[in-house]
């Protein structure tokens, strides 16, 4: 998980632990970095905040693009805290996508960036239940699709 919150907090401290120069050093000489710390510290120009999101950009891109070139989905939404960086993350994750996405996927592909909230995948799992549920409600009549083997 090189793009998740925990680990751009984790790469920004061992960065600075390592000798890398950021304005984040005094707060982390005083508490635990957290991740409103390091997306304000790259929105104030920060260089090593805004690498550490370029590159967590660029894997979430390249993660993306590998998901979508193995499942084809119609739709992909991005929630959590994390979507508060804005474009200091989703720049180079839409450069990475483009550019490790197989040509007649990336154009039909949706990519959402929800600001929600943590639940926001909750409920579109739901509507997807639903729409599946009431689209083709043959699905309940067959029971065996429903069962599963315990031998």
């Amino acid at each position: 998980a090189l793009s998740s919150e925990p680990a751009i907090v984790k790469l920004i401290t061992e960065a600075i632990i390592s000798g890398d120069k950021s304005d984040l050093k005094n707060i982390l000489e005083k508490r635990e970095l957290n991740i409103l710390d390091v997306i304000k510290a790259a929105e104030e120009g920060d260089k090593l905040a805004i690498r550490i999101y370029h590159e967590a950009g660029m894997y979430l891109g390249m993660g993306l693009a590998n998901l979508v070139n193995l499942l084809n989905p119609e739709l992909i939404v991005i929630s959590g805290e994390g979507v508060k960086a804005g474009d200091l993350l989703f720049k180079s994750m839409r450069k990475s996508f483009k550019e490790n996405c197989f040509p007649s996927l990336k154009e039909k592909i949706d990519i959402k960036i929800e600001k929600l909230g943590n639940f926001a995948w909750a409920r579109g799992a739901a509507t997807l239940v639903s729409r599946i549920i009431f689209k083709e409600p043959t699905i309940l009549e067959n029971k065996e699709l429903l069962m599963v083997s315990h031998n």
